[in-house]
């Protein structure tokens, strides 16, 4: 989410571009990466700050177009390397040095499964395609569970640089074949906004939105209103007028009346409108857009003082200064400042986050964004020297990016999320897993010779959905889901039943931790009827199971340590421990009443004394939830005697009270 260099102080503002300096626009830039960074912190009075990224696009392409117009009108002509080696001496300084700090977080912090993706991620910063590698990547099961990348927000970014590259030509072009007249120009730019709206409207999925919000062409719409407004208002205030052109009372109190109006509806919608409305990807953010231009043409004209002088005073006018830094450092600061790390939460925490990110803003712009933007480089260096310079930090960053993750794992790669292995008996006792990806995960890092060539395994699974698959709530919403889990929790029965294995080995799942919609109707975790639910539900899936595999056995539910940073209430949800024990006890009790025996992982993961993160210094989990490498070795030392038990002993297995078989 940059900003554009046009409305910098007249002291660090290139003289050429040629607008003076507006200190208003500066107080809507405080506004709006203040709703994007009180958003990220989790407070709940701001559940729409999400949307100061839609009012910085809104600013960029007015202020963008109103550039290359004043250029076009005083010259003739648009100089394209002046403009991009501007947006360069903007935009790169700051970035660079938040990518290598970033680059440090990877290399010291991060788990080395994750380096990798980390790597990838600071790549596509690197070259402004963010938010494509964010589309491509949205996909991945594991990945999401992992620490948020620290680049997360830079998919803003790489719409805005796709667009300062684009844009301009196809803009001056279109100067050129129309000799420079500007009429139907914002009609034909406001249309364009409505086009990539209904492509929005026309591609959104419920289930994963990621596609259509990181998406170019669909987020092209703020954009193009602010370009669209920048059209309208040339020749006027925008362009043309001077600042001491004055019109009557009532036209001024008009004006101030439809921009705190404005003003109003962008406040209001910071805080009530949630992510998860799906009004918002239906023409939604045009409408705010919309607003936010309305907004920003009050703004722009001189005649209106009372909501100008508003947004101008001193403090807003300050964040609004550094409001490009504290848009790029925010984020990383919010990821590296969690709670396991500084052990304080909620309003400290917040404070926390606030405090060392303006530190660190303040310290980007006075030390590197201005020196840079006011000349340094070019007295300096000269011209070409700049841009030596430039493409010296280019390298220099991709380096410090690429050398974390050299040698590192990489994140489970789930190239289906339908996965069904049979296995044939062999040599080994034919066993057979049936769960979600962490029943996965520990089929993929099984070593037969590791445990003695006395099991051959397979699985049934499907990541996102357990075998107990309903809509699952949090707080009366619904989380995402695959559409296709409520088919799967039909068959993959019939699947293990092809297999015929001699165990079969069922893992209780962490979905069963969360609210679920039966028959319409939404049951609270905990509940009498939730209870009711699952003891249902698990009781029929292990006589199932009994009915194909002369051996069944349940693993229950360990307890979590997914990353929780304040946003998401999936982790609050997996990490509750109270939960999990609850869950638990009622696996116990229905494997007890199936006469199935229970492998009692959460002892062994987080019963007393134990750190669920680390055995024998090893790291157990990469997200809290997935094994590593390492750690599922482990895991696998302590499971296959048990597995294989099954099988040599069963008559020494308290099966008749669902006791576990090792705590």
């Amino acid at each position: 989410m940059s900003k554009t260099g046009g409305s910098n102080p007249p002291a660090s503002r290139p003289q050429s571009v040629g607008i003076s300096y507006e200190p208003a626009l500066d107080g809507l830039r405080a506004i709006a990466v203040l709703g994007v960074m009180f958003y990220h912190a989790g407070l709940p009075f701001f559940r729409g700050g999400f949307l100061g990224v839609d009012l910085f696009f809104v600013l960029s392409g007015y202020l963008i177009t109103t550039l290359l117009l004043v250029e076009r009108r005083r010259t003739g002509s648009i100089d394209m390397k002046s403009f991009w080696r501007r947006r360069a001496k903007r935009l790169l300084p700051a970035l660079f040095l938040m990518l290598v700090a970033v680059a440090a977080y990877n290399a010291t912090a991060v788990a080395a499964e994750e380096r990798r993706v980390l790597r990838d991620h600071g790549i596509a910063t690197l070259f402004y395609v963010g938010n494509w590698w964010q589309i491509a990547n949205g996909q991945s099961y594991f990945a999401q569970f992992a620490n948020p990348s620290p680049l997360q927000h830079t998919w803003s970014l790489a719409i805005e640089e796709q667009w300062y590259l684009i844009f301009p030509l196809v803009f001056a072009g279109v100067l050129r074949l129309r000799s420079g007249r500007l009429s139907g120009l914002s009609a034909g730019l406001f249309g364009l906004a409505v086009v990539s709206a209904a492509w929005m409207a026309a591609r959104f999925d419920p289930v994963d939105p990621s596609r259509v919000y990181f998406g170019t062409g669909t987020r092209l719409q703020d954009l193009l209103v602010g370009a669209a407004l920048a059209a309208s208002l040339a020749g006027r205030y925008g362009i043309a007028t001077k600042a001491g052109d004055k019109s009557d009372g009532k036209r001024r109190a008009a004006a101030t009346v439809r921009g705190t109006i404005a003003l109003g509806l962008v406040l209001v919608t910071f805080i009530v409108v949630p992510d998860t409305q799906p009004l918002l990807y239906r023409s939604g953010f045009l409408v705010f857009s919309l607003v936010s231009a309305l907004l920003l043409s009050v703004v722009m004209d001189p005649r209106e003082k009372v909501l100008r002088a508003a947004l101008s005073q001193r403090w807003l006018v300050a964040i609004g200064l550094i409001s490009y830094g504290l848009y790029l450092w925010h984020w990383p600061v919010f990821v590296l400042l969690d709670p396991s790390r500084t052990g304080v939460s909620g309003a400290w925490l917040v404070v926390l986050r606030f405090v060392a990110t303006f530190g660190v803003s303040m310290l980007s712009y006075r030390m590197i964004e201005h020196p840079v933007r006011s000349g340094v480089l070019a007295r300096r260096f000269g011209a070409g020297g700049e841009v030596a310079t430039l493409g010296l930090a280019v390298l220099v960053v991709a380096a410090c990016t690429l050398a974390p993750a050299i040698g590192a794992p990489a994140l489970p790669e789930n190239t289906s999320v339908d996965v069904v292995r049979v296995t044939t008996a062999g040599h080994g006792i034919a066993m057979h897993f049936i769960g979600d990806s962490v029943a996965l995960g520990l089929e993929q890092h099984f070593d037969s010779s590791r445990v003695g060539g006395g099991i051959e395994l397979g699985v049934t699974a499907r990541l996102g959905c357990g075998p107990l698959a309903e809509p699952l709530f949090v707080d009366g919403e619904p989380l995402p889901r695959d559409p296709e889990c409520e088919k799967w929790a039909t068959t993959w029965m019939e699947k293990v039943a092809k297999a015929r294995p001699e165990v079969a080995v069922f893992f209780g799942g962490m979905g069963q931790l969360f609210d679920v919609e039966v028959n319409g109707a939404v049951l609270g975790f905990g509940t009498r009827e939730h209870d009711d639910y699952l003891r249902r539900r698990y009781l029929s899936a292990l006589a199932g199971l009994k009915r194909i595999s002369p051996h069944v056995a349940v693993v229950n539910v360990s307890c979590n340590r997914v990353y929780d940073g304040g946003m998401n209430p999936v982790p609050r949800i997996a990490n509750d421990d109270g939960r999990v024990a609850h869950l638990n006890g009622i696996i116990r009790e229905v494997a007890s009443n199936a006469g199935v025996p229970v492998i009692d992982i959460d002892s062994w993961l987080c019963g007393e004394g134990h750190d669920p993160a680390y055995r024998d210094g090893v790291k157990l989990r990469f997200d809290g939830l997935h094994y590593t490498d390492e750690g599922a070795r482990l895991v696998w030392d302590w499971l296959a005697p048990q597995l294989l038990a099954l099988v040599a002993s069963p008559s020494q297995l308290d099966v008749d009270r669902g006791a576990p078989i090792v705590k």
